[in-house]
């Protein structure tokens, strides 16, 4: 199917008030910058497609006053003539203001904006005006069949999404290319084949690393295995018989030991009674004195330490006053300068356009100035009857602090007086009688030796056999433990072959999936290339962990379209990124191929395809005609 513009025609759309023109299987639209040239791509696609070339939506297509506000009360009309293999199309579209009077102020309000549509006269609603020329052509892909500035702004990764929907890129083509692939079929009904290299890998990475600390857990458990022949069981089961007879010939000891330490205790404890009683009257007789001398020194410091505190008030408070005494000073001098400013309107002109500005608009710019020169005024002396009051709020403050300082230092000097009278004052404490004291002394003496005599006769450190015994159990308890230490040693090396088998295997299976994910790319890459006859793409970039990277490069004979091709060449591309679309879609659309102006034109490309070319020329007007 081949689609030709024939003739456009519009009507206040942006700067073009009464327009119309012929388009030719090969057409030049220049002229200098803003005569009308991207108006007409504009007016083409708001016709076609309900937004501007840019993919925008239609604000801003109602011309302007001199002033740049939109005119109102008017229609944007354009219509757009198309034939389609022989057919001719009338497309129309009307964009008007919508206007309703208000009930109660009877005042016209606007409500919006809204679009009528017409084929060949023949009024439509939205819907059927798409489907109409939906059956022509996909209206969604219009925009990338006519123009490739529409592609080239997408980023890399809406680019890749685009081309790849040009392609059938499933993966059960791939599988069948290659009978390794059939094991990975079950898996790619979980995820992408990069989701799946990427589980891959995390498990390698997880077995590897239980891997690495298996050995020293079997180590672990390994160490902890005793090895006893019958005759070394026999001699420790002897060797246990006779260290528990020694602690039982020790606890009869020890209970006798443990009466006269009861007793040597009990009678000490007396002893400390006797001291630690008179240790406390003595004690209680210094605390009083001394507590009562404590409270006075800690008022007098706390009475030195408020006053300090005051004189610090007083020094901040003073410094405080001289900067508000400065800031008043400021306050008075800007309110001087304010009055003493004019409104100055020798010149007043716009700074748009130039001109010079009405009476009426002056006069309202000087009264903006004059209230906004009054408001200034009156805030500056607001603040500065602010600073006025809080100014004697701090003289206030300074004499109250004064006032309580000489207060104070008068409450010091009778604290300093009452200590004088606490110091010069003694601690009487009776002295306790000693008789029962010497009697308690003579009986812990005797018991200790008593005690020292019953040591000696042991004559064995008990805690010492006790390890003894501790040790002798270990051994013979290690009988029993043994098999459980062997068995979960045994366990770790069963789950070391187990996860070592699972590294190899799933090694063998990343590298399958590796070359799957290359064959997948390939496919890709050559199906969509097959669109294309002068750009060819990359899609993925080989890192150097063995691993693919997501690009989308358009390269011309090597060299990247959006790098240092010549202007020639990147026209070309251009047009065969727009044909590339075409030949999917199965149509013939008008290429509109912009900033042609940097190409001779001998050497901007031909084509089956209707050409539109866009071209900034020195001429003053636009200019639209055939070029051969």
């Amino acid at each position: 199917m081949k689609i030709t513009f024939k003739h456009l025609s519009l009507e206040n759309f942006c700067g073009l008030k009464k327009f119309e023109t012929d388009f030719y299987d090969r057409t030049m639209i220049k002229g200098q910058n803003k005569v009308g040239k991207s108006t007409i791509r504009n007016a083409i696609y708001w016709l076609l497609t309900d937004k501007l070339s840019d993919g925008g939506a239609i604000d801003g297509i109602r011309p302007r006053d001199e002033e740049g506000n939109d005119i109102h009360q008017i229609d944007v009309i354009g219509c757009l003539t198309i034939d389609v293999d022989g057919k001719e199309i009338r497309v129309k579209k009307t964009y008007s203001e919508n206007w309703v009077k208000n009930k109660t102020t009877q005042n016209q309000e606007f409500k919006g904006n809204e679009t009528t549509y017409e084929i060949n006269e023949i009024p439509k609603r939205k819907k059927d005006f798409e489907d109409y020329l939906n059956q022509y052509i996909d209206l969604n892909n219009l925009s990338f069949c006519m123009n490739p500035l529409v592609f080239l702004r997408m980023n890399s990764k809406e680019r890749r999404n685009t081309l790849f929907s040009l392609v059938d890129n499933a993966d059960t083509d791939v599988i069948a290319s290659d009978e390794r692939f059939a094991e990975l079929e079950s898996d790619l009904q979980d995820g992408t084949i990069d989701e799946l290299i990427i589980r891959s890998k995390a498990t390698i990475k997880r077995c590897n690393e239980r891997i690495a600390i298996l050995p020293d857990l079997m180590t672990a458990e390994e160490s902890h295995i005793i090895e006893l022949s019958d005759d070394e069981v026999k001699a420790l089961r002897k060797e246990l018989e006779e260290e528990e007879a020694k602690i039982t010939k020790l606890d009869t000891v020890a209970d006798t030991a443990n009466e006269l330490s009861r007793r040597i205790a009990d009678a000490k404890s007396k002893l400390t009674k006797l001291d630690t009683d008179y240790r406390i009257a003595q004690q209680k007789a210094e605390a009083n004195a001394n507590l009562e001398k404590g409270n006075l020194i800690n008022a007098i410091a706390m009475g030195n330490g408020t006053i300090k505190n005051y004189e610090q008030n007083i020094s901040n408070a003073k410094k405080r006053l001289e900067d508000i005494s400065t800031l008043i000073k400021d306050y008075a001098r800007s309110i001087k300068e304010l009055e003493a400013e004019t409104f100055d309107d020798s010149d007043m002109r716009c700074p748009v356009c130039g001109s010079k500005y009405t009476q009426a608009k002056v006069d309202g710019l000087r009264k903006t100035w004059e209230e906004s020169q009054t408001k200034k005024i009156a805030n500056l002396k607001h603040l500065a009857d602010d600073s006025e009051l809080r100014y004697h709020e701090i003289e206030d403050d300074i004499a109250k602090w004064t006032a309580e300082i000489t207060e104070k230092q008068a409450e010091i000097t009778g604290y300093e007086n009452q200590l004088k009278v606490i110091e010069t004052m003694p601690a009487p404490v009776e002295k306790p009688d000693t008789t029962e004291k010497d009697k308690l002394t003579a009986d812990i003496a005797k018991w200790e030796s008593e005690l020292e005599a019953l040591s000696l006769s042991s004559g064995t450190d008990r805690q010492m056999i006790l390890d003894h015994i501790k040790d002798i159990n270990i051994k013979l308890n290690a009988l029993v433990t043994n098999d459980a230490f062997r068995a979960k040693s045994e366990e770790y090396r069963q789950e070391l072959l187990k996860l070592s088998q699972q590294v190899a295997d799933e090694e063998r299976k990343l590298d399958l999936m590796q070359l799957y994910q290359r064959t997948k790319i390939g496919a890709i890459t050559d199906a969509i290339n097959e669109y294309f006859h002068v750009i060819k793409w990359r899609f993925f970039k080989p890192q150097i962990n063995g691993s693919y990277a997501e690009v989308c490069e358009p390269l011309v004979g090597g060299v990247s379209l959006d790098g240092l091709l010549n202007r020639g060449d990147s026209i070309l591309a251009m047009a065969d990124l727009c044909m590339a679309f075409q030949r999917k879609a199965g149509v013939s659309v008008p290429l509109l191929l912009d900033d042609t102006e940097s190409v001779d034109e001998d050497r901007l490309p031909t084509a089956d395809n209707q050409l539109l070319f866009f071209r900034r020329t020195d001429d003053k007007g636009l200019i639209i005609e055939p070029l051969t």
